[in-house]
Order: structure tokens, then C-alpha cells, then sequence
């Protein structure tokens, strides 16, 4: 099982990433979170196709905070990836699993 991490600091900076979807998507701290001064961790799965493409995105542990998870969710399902290769052929790739970390600047 292969498992995404990606931290975000209110600054927008990416702490940590994972491996890269090459379509450039980004992510936002959501600005309602920051005036708050909230912070979440979500849980993602998604399968990703042949194409590279992912499906089946869904939350397996909410942060308690729908914008967090909303926007994590919006992320995964925009990315695209590299395949998975089985003997130099695309396949599809079950449950990734994505960790999202929204955190306060240190």
C-alpha cells in the first residue's frame, strides 16, 4: 500500500509532498481556516487508472472540518499521476492512500 503525504503550512507553503501529480494542481489552506486559527489532518483513498487518472477518492478520516476536507477531496480527485507499471504495462492501482496535514506556520 503506498501512502501520499502532503503538509501545508497557512503561508502556503508545501512542507512535504509525496509523489508529484503531473498536472500541477495545487492545494489551498482554506482562507476561513486560517481566520480561525484551525488546523486538520484528513485521510484520503482513491484508485488510480491506467491513465493515471484517479477514481473512487473517498475520506476515510474526516479532520472535523468540512473545508479541510473539501479541499483535499477537490486535490485528489483533479490530480493526475504516473501509472502504476506491471512488467512495462499500465495498471490500475487500488486504495492509494493520501494523509493531508493542514498545519500553522512553526
Amino acid at each position: 500500500m503506498r501512502i501520499e503525504r502532503l503538509i501545508l503550512s497557512q503561508d502556503g507553503l508545501i512542507l512535504s509532498l509525496g509523489g508529484r501529480p503531473l498536472n500541477g494542481i495545487s492545494i489551498e489552506y482554506p482562507k476561513s481556516m486560517i481566520q480561525a486559527g484551525k488546523e486538520g489532518k484528513v485521510s484520503l483513498s482513491c484508485d488510480i487508472e491506467e491513465t493515471g487518472v484517479t477514481s473512487h477518492c473517498h475520506i476515510t478520516q474526516s479532520s472535523g472540518e468540512e473545508s479541510f476536507d473539501a479541499e483535499s477531496l477537490q486535490y485528489v480527485r483533479q490530480a493526475h499521476y504516473k501509472p502504476k507499471l506491471n512488467h512495462g504495462i499500465a495498471v490500475k492501482e487500488y486504495a492509494r492512500q493520501y494523509l493531508f496535514q493542514f498545519q500553522k506556520e512553526q
